[in-house]
């Protein structure tokens, strides 16, 4: 178990047991300190009252999620009359994530998106987008957008509902987040921009957005001498929608080895396996106006 300690390598803690599922990894750990020490008083206490169970995930091991079970300690201090919990090191409070394994999801959320990472890690977008947010506050510069030149702006949601969602302003030469507002209001922006000195804003010659008017209109009036991007995610998003809708117009038409042809069409074609593949060219010789269509979609991508 000294072993297997040596690689979870959190200081203070050792791994007592062991248990190995097909996708899994369980390690049972406990404190080193035999001791809590009171924040109140700062008096030495051995005596524990309760123990709390604790599920926490953390980073892969041997490509296997990984999960610690810690039953925390709240000891009785004799003096001040009080229980406390024994310190976190490696977990915030009320969280289920190590510090490391948080970290480690925001930066594959960076390199690709909360969706895709929700999948890999069997999360829900929900708790992915929560811990890149958690994260991006958490290494914002003490100031936001100096030396930024090529600003990202996009909308985040944290949660389900029309309130949901906060602003994010990232590095589009680092894809590093730089600022993060709460609300993502066409006010709140404008607010934000007109805030900022004059240094900050006339350093910035290009903002990709997404699709929405209102951010366009704000930056246009705010950032003058920027150019104006449209995020391409977006861009395909939009065109992909109406590819869909056609298709799904007329996927009673197709024969029954093409109506499985959702993915052959929206996927992009560089990336189809074989099966999609032919079912593709089943869709080109059922409907030209599909092929016509998924053409003009792969040439304008």
């Amino acid at each position: 178990m000294e072993i297997l300690s040596e690689i979870v390598g959190i200081p203070g803690i050792r791994v007592v047991h062991v248990t190995v599922e097909e996708s899994a990894i369980f390690l049972s750990v406990e404190s080193e300190c035999d001791h809590g020490i009171c924040p109140h008083c700062g008096l030495v206490s051995h005596q524990v009252r309760v123990w709390y169970p604790r599920c926490i995930r953390d980073v892969p091991i041997s490509g296997k999620a990984c999960y610690l079970l810690w039953k925390r300690r709240y000891f009785d201090c004799l003096q001040c009359q009080t229980t406390f919990p024994e310190p976190l090191s490696f977990v915030d409070e009320k969280r289920n994530y190590t510090h490391r394994y948080e970290a480690d999801i925001f930066e594959q959320v960076r390199q690709t998106t909360a969706t895709y990472v929700a999948a890999r890690e069997c999360l829900t977008d929900t708790v992915v987008t929560r811990i890149f947010v958690r994260q991006a506050q958490a290494r914002l510069p003490e100031q936001p957008l100096q030396g930024v030149s090529k600003l990202g702006i996009d909308e985040i949601a944290e949660h389900k509902g029309r309130n949901a969602y906060d602003l994010l302003f990232y590095n589009l030469e680092t894809g590093i987040p730089v600022e993060v507002l709460e609300n993502r209001t066409q006010a709140e922006l404008m607010q934000y921009l007109e805030e900022l000195p004059n240094t900050i804003t006339a350093s910035i010659d290009e903002v990709c957005i997404d699709m929405w008017r209102p951010y366009a209109t704000v930056v246009l009036e705010k950032l003058p001498q920027a150019t104006l991007v449209t995020d391409r995610f977006h861009v395909m998003k939009a065109v992909n929608q109406d590819l869909k809708a056609l298709k799904n117009t007329l996927k009673q038409e197709l024969p029954e080895g093409a109506k499985a042809c959702h993915y052959p069409l929206l996927k992009n074609a560089d990336d189809l396996s074989e099966t999609q593949q032919e079912i593709l060219e089943k869709v080109y010789e059922a409907s030209p106006q599909l092929k016509e269509a998924h053409e003009l979609k792969e040439a304008f991508r």
